[in-house]
């Protein structure tokens, strides 16, 4: 079983565009909601949650009993926030990533991390962690259903070598801007298509739950079937 720590990435107080769940009483409760849920799904696991709206979540983690059962690093400091306002909230997470890396300790010290944006859990997180190889396993959005062709990938959760990130992905977030609908998910493709490495698809499908904050809806995944674990073995060859 591998060991590798989650980073999740928070604003609790956001000034991003294009964002319908902004009230930060609802966002830091959520965030809470999400991380009860890692703690079920992984106890112990060594996870930094780091907000870029300068909240600090500390105090309300040491009121949360069930959080006990998790090794959590807290961080936070304020993103720039006319660049957010400006280009949208994939450029602050790039910068929430980028501060993270820089100032944790648990980050410091690992050779593979994975991300999670905040207000979501990975129910199946261990299965996906172990079957990571090299790189990034991460989830595309093709084309059409048998295309190997992608113009976006899913930056709410990823699996990626420490190295990878910080050579190929960690000025991506500087080329979105969400009021040109060139969002992060966009700029991460690109990236990861200009890096031409093969077999960055997850080898299995993570199953992702939780509140997203630009709908301010619950999402849910629901497992592949037979034909579809076809298809991503395949596709994971060649994209």
């Amino acid at each position: 079983m591998k060991n590798i720590p989650v980073l999740i990435t928070s604003v609790a107080q956001p000034n991003a565009p294009f964002v319908e769940l902004n009230d930060p009483a609802e966002r830091i409760n959520a965030t809470i909601k999400s991380l009860e849920q890692w703690a079920l799904i992984s106890p112990g696991q060594e996870i930094v949650i780091c907000d870029g709206s300068g909240y600090d979540f500390q105090g309300l983690i040491n009121k949360t009993p069930l959080l006990k059962t998790l090794n959590l690093e807290v961080m936070h400091f304020i993103n720039d926030i006319e660049m957010v306002k400006h280009r949208g909230k994939g450029y602050g997470e790039g910068e929430i990533i980028a501060y993270a890396l820089n100032h944790s300790e648990i980050l410091k010290k690992c050779n593979t991390f994975s991300k999670c944006t905040a207000k979501y859990w990975v129910s199946n997180f261990q299965e996906c962690a172990d079957s990571h190889q090299k790189n990034i396993s991460i989830e595309k959005q093709y084309d059409s259903r048998y295309s190997f062709n992608y113009q976006a990938c899913d930056t709410r959760f990823y699996v990626v070598e420490k190295d990878f990130y910080l050579k190929k992905l960690l000025n991506s977030h500087k080329n979105s801007n969400d009021f040109q609908s060139y969002f992060l998910e966009h700029a991460f493709a690109k990236d990861i298509i200009l890096s031409k490495v093969t077999g960055t698809e997850f080898k299995i499908k993570p199953l992702v739950y939780g509140i997203s904050g630009s709908t301010g809806q619950f999402t849910e995944s629901h497992p592949e079937s037979i034909r579809k674990k076809m298809v991503r073995q395949f596709r994971r060859n060649f994209s």
